[in-house]
């Protein structure tokens, strides 16, 4: 989107308009396929992960006192690697 307005004038001149507007559909497109699949893939995930959590925290209590501090060092190694990827 922002090359396409921030392109010359002559761009739109010498493109039609349908080819500019069928290349944003196609995109949206292709977006409103994925994201569904995403969502749902996001969410299997997270409740995996939140169940796996609360049985290891039922079977050894001792490990609720451990997901602080361990949360605390999983946000902080993430923002770090995020920043220098």
């Amino acid at each position: 989107l922002w090359a396409v307005m921030h392109s010359p004038l002559q761009f739109f001149v010498s493109n039609p308009t349908g080819r500019i507007l069928n290349r944003f559909a196609r995109d949206q497109n292709q977006a409103d396929e994925q994201l569904p699949v995403t969502l749902f893939a996001v969410l299997d995930i997270s409740l995996l992960s939140c169940s796996a959590i609360l049985l290891i925290c039922i079977a050894f209590p001792y490990m609720v006192a451990l997901l602080p501090p361990l949360g605390y060092a999983f946000i902080y190694l993430r923002r770090k690697f995020l920043r220098t990827s």
